[in-house]
């Protein structure tokens, strides 16, 4: 099944950024999950001093800084977002930060230039959340590493069962699916996903809404 949204939501998303001046979502619990992966990745030596990280969906910027302040200051941090008031903020807030207002599901970047990929919660409200997975392999080297969340049924919300595009728990629309829809994705995209357990040792509560894994390091053609 091809789930893709019509209409163009940048103005939504733009009215977002101009309204407020800060997100709840800055300081949502499951980013130190990510945090911590990392941070632990890191520490054990499966990441390096100068990794390519980039964050699809990067807002201002707020989860980048965190990565540079609270896990490596020598990687190289790219972000992207395609509304642009958020990276003109994000830019001023953060000038050693790289981001580009730029549709995260179709970027200019090289294939394979980085080396980590991280996206907060920001899947769900592409218009086609497929090609955003699909992209995210795109800009991954061979055994590039990648740690999402993304709201998920039966995980995040109990209420409803059916797969779709309607509003969350916060009344912000985005694509409601079940894990092995999301999974699906990842596996057409030759990404590998590690067993839900593993973000339990960092903290998550609901580990069935993180996606940690690599990208294959050999085509499967």
């Amino acid at each position: 099944m091809e789930w893709t949204l019509a209409g163009d939501r940048k103005p939504y998303y733009e009215g977002i950024f101009t309204a407020h001046e800060d997100q709840s979502w800055d300081n949502a619990p499951g980013k130190n999950v990510l945090i911590k992966a990392l941070d632990h990745k890191f520490g054990q030596g499966d990441l390096g001093n100068s990794e390519q990280l980039i964050d699809l969906g990067c807002g201002t910027g707020f989860f980048l800084n965190r990565i540079h302040s609270e896990v490596c200051d020598s990687w190289g941090l790219t972000g992207v977002d395609f509304a642009e008031t958020a990276i003109k903020k994000g830019r001023g807030r953060h000038p050693d930060l790289s981001l580009h207002c730029q549709d995260a599901s179709a970027t200019d970047f090289p294939d394979g230039q980085f080396s980590v990929l991280t996206n907060y919660g920001s899947l769900e409200h592409f218009p086609n959340p497929r090609e955003g997975v699909i992209e995210s392999a795109r800009l991954l080297r061979p055994g590039g590493l990648f740690l999402l969340m993304i709201p998920t049924l039966g995980v995040y919300r109990s209420d409803r069962d059916d797969e779709g595009w309607y509003e969350d728990l916060s009344g912000q629309p985005q694509w409601n699916f079940w894990r092995q829809t999301w999974e699906s994705f990842f596996m057409e995209a030759g990404l590998v996903l590690d067993e839900t357990a593993k973000a339990e040792q960092f903290g998550a509560l609901k580990p069935g809404v993180f996606y940690f894994g690599r990208k294959l390091s050999e085509s499967r053609e």
